[in-house]
């Protein structure tokens, strides 16, 4: 039997050339669990299920829970009016409401009318399009944000990961 004694360093604590080899090793560790997570919850909380995320272009399929109108009216409950979607559900609340309106005046000769109701289906198909183009971004943003240097950094430093001196993580 014998005794090794090994001195361990915390992230900072290495040479900058070591630290970029630690980070290019452990360039996916922000990668393992369901990072995807939060934006799936989100996704849920507005009225709509991400499917399958992915592609070049990049793309999000999604399946629509609630109505349109329902989806953009939890919007603006869940999301900040700095956000796209935020933006997205104003702009088709405008333009839905008059048609909603038409439709559904019995004194309008839209009353009920086949070409508002296509109208309302385009506008809601369109939406949900759109929608889903911007998870898409959110979580492609996500994706290389847990790739970048200061994700990795931000990993071991927080788990107080500890390495020897030539970046073996122990």
């Amino acid at each position: 039997m014998r005794i090794v004694e090994v001195k361990l360093y915390e992230f900072e604590e290495l040479s900058d050339s070591v630290k970029e080899r630690v980070i290019e090793r452990h360039r996916e560790i922000c990668l393992r669990d369901e990072w995807w997570d939060w934006v799936n919850e989100d996704a849920e909380n507005i009225g709509i299920t991400i499917k399958s995320f992915g592609g070049v272009p990049i793309h999000c399929q999604i399946t629509r829970n609630v109505s349109a109108v329902e989806c953009a009216a939890n919007i603006f409950i869940e999301h900040g009016e700095t956000c796209d979607t935020y933006e997205l559900a104003c702009e088709f609340s405008k333009l839905m409401r008059p048609l909603i309106d038409k439709y559904s005046d019995e004194e309008s000769e839209y009353y009920e009318s086949l070409e508002v109701e296509e109208q309302m289906i385009r506008l809601e198909d369109g939406f949900f399009d759109q929608l889903a183009h911007c998870y898409a971004c959110m979580l492609q943003r996500e994706y290389e944000y847990r790739l970048s240097d200061e994700a990795v950094i931000n990993h071991l430093i927080g788990n107080e990961y500890e390495f020897t001196e030539e970046g073996k993580l122990i």
